[in-house]
């Protein structure tokens, strides 16, 4: 599910007018969550320019964005390279503690129980 939800966020938005739904997005917001989905294991570190390329978005627009994200502590810069902050962490274990162990643990039983065919319990 996260990571369906991080390629939705990672695509532009599809132009519907007559969404009634589209009155509740805001653009600043979805720029942002945009902007941390562009950081990955392979992509750990990224300069401005390489993500205004990416998320096609004026310079300007994107140093705004990075400020209000390091002022949060949600990227952090080192020179002229930003990487994902503690706040990503931070909003991950939150996430994490909000789940019932039941849940988070039972893709794995699944998994183990057609491995061992045999009945799991948790």
């Amino acid at each position: 599910l996260a990571t369906r939800n991080a390629s939705l966020l990672k695509e532009p938005p599809v132009e519907k007018p007559d969404d009634p739904h589209d009155r509740y997005i805001v653009p600043g917001l979805e720029r942002g969550l945009r902007l941390l989905c562009e950081f990955s294991r392979k992509n750990r570190t990224l300069t401005a320019p390489e993500l205004a390329r990416r998320l096609k978005l004026p310079r300007s627009t994107l140093f705004r964005l990075l400020a209000t994200l390091e002022a949060m502590g949600f990227v952090c810069r080192n020179g002229n390279e930003y990487r994902l902050g503690m706040a990503v962490l931070r909003l991950g274990f939150e996430y994490l503690a909000s789940l019932e162990l039941t849940e988070l643990g039972q893709p794995l039983l699944n998994r183990l129980c057609d491995e061992v065919r045999y009945p799991c319990n948790l």
